[in-house]
């Protein structure tokens, strides 16, 4: 592997780091994580990507980690040397019913290993859980996998998923690895709520809860929990302290984050589908960054502390919201001595560890831990 980091927002710096990557022997792929604050020119960015002899994929995001420090500028580039497959799902693709013709096919394996899968979506994206969906009936548990969603806090879809193509929108980029991985994934937030049953959605739109409006349900067991009133205009505020959870059978439940009102529906990032049963969420400061330590020991004990040449953190961005100051405690609690970090604050986090259903999660954290 070859590891580059830069603070810098021009891109002058990246084609350097890019170009001395090229001539590296033996390496297959880079790995882009670029934040959002660089505002790079995308024309001169696209032909970056597309001219590169190297395939280069990744996203852009909110905010880049780096041995424990969040950066809202600067590019992260990691040189892979394992054989890798690479598929680019754009618009048209994603919208097509038979997604699996386009993925990469499973390679063959000695003994136990198993390959992983890079996984980076436009956050805001339209098709984020049929192709989710997809991934898991390809796929199954042959694979660990690890990604997230690209994207902007503005909240809104714009060019964000890195590909040999240029910087896409409204598309996914897929690279299958013949690398060693261990993937933690936990959240820590607790049900402050009963269940209540989806009786209207419409992807990431809550309508409606237990046959009432969304907003009115929510509303009040947040005003009962917090001791203070919640409106359109200090929703997000409010809101990031107190996420949905659907229930999965025999898991833990699945976080969903609430962004903002439109009437009396709840626009969430990910899908809430209608018949599932959520509850309303809560967590404090030390419960949280807990779980962020024990999504890192669950990727030690898949693939070893010894074996680990890179982490790679995927966090959601609104943890670091919720955090504030203390957020620097959680990149602290996830490092390892001596295994340089790397990663990204996302809008949405893919994971799954060859054991549960593959998830589309918010406000949770994935450590995985690679050998290539």
């Amino acid at each position: 592997m070859k590891l580059f980091f830069s603070p810098r927002t021009d891109l002058e710096c990246v084609a350097q780091a890019l170009g001395q990557m090229s001539v590296e022997p033996g390496l297959r792929g880079i790995l882009m994580l670029t934040a959002e604050g660089n505002h790079y020119d995308l024309a001169q960015l696209d032909a970056l990507l597309q001219h590169s002899p190297i395939p280069i994929f990744g996203g852009i995001f909110p905010y880049v980690l780096y041995e424990e420090v969040q950066y809202s500028t600067g590019v992260i580039l990691l040189g892979l040397c394992c054989p890798l497959q690479l598929a680019v799902l754009p618009q048209q693709r994603l919208q097509d019913e038979d997604i699996s013709r386009y993925l990469p096919p499973l390679p063959r394996l000695a003994g136990e290993q198993r390959a992983m899968l890079l996984t980076f979506i436009d956050g805001f994206g339209h098709r984020i859980h049929p192709l989710i969906q997809e991934l898991f009936n390809h796929y199954g548990l042959e694979l660990n996998y690890i990604g997230g969603g690209c994207g902007s806090l503005s909240m809104e879809s714009g060019p964000c998923v890195i590909t040999p193509q240029g910087v896409l929108q409204d598309a996914a980029v897929l690279v299958l690895c013949q690398a060693a991985s261990g993937i933690g994934v936990a959240h820590g937030w607790e049900s402050i709520s009963g269940a209540f049953k989806v009786t209207a959605s419409q992807e990431g739109l809550l309508q409606g809860l237990d046959w009432m409006p969304a907003w009115t349900v929510y509303q009040e067991v947040v005003e009962q929990h917090a001791g203070v009133r919640i409106s359109e205009e200090n929703f997000f505020e409010i809101a990031k302290a107190y996420p949905l959870g659907i229930a999965k059978l025999g898991s833990e439940l699945v976080i969903r984050d609430p962004v903002r009102l439109q009437g009396d529906a709840l626009l969430c990032v990910g899908e809430v589908r209608k018949g599932a049963y959520v509850h309303v969420m809560h967590g404090g400061t030390n419960t949280i960054i807990q779980a962020a330590r024990h999504a890192r020991d669950m990727a030690v004990r898949e693939l070893g502390q010894a074996d680990a040449e890179i982490m790679l953190f995927v966090n959601c961005v609104s943890r670091s919201l919720f955090l504030g100051a203390e957020f620097h405690r959680e990149l602290q609690a996830v490092s390892l001595p001596g295994t340089p970090m790397i990663g990204a604050l996302t809008l949405g986090e893919i994971a799954n560890s060859g054991r549960d259903y593959l998830e589309f999660f918010n406000k949770t954290s994935v450590v995985g831990l690679i050998k290539s």
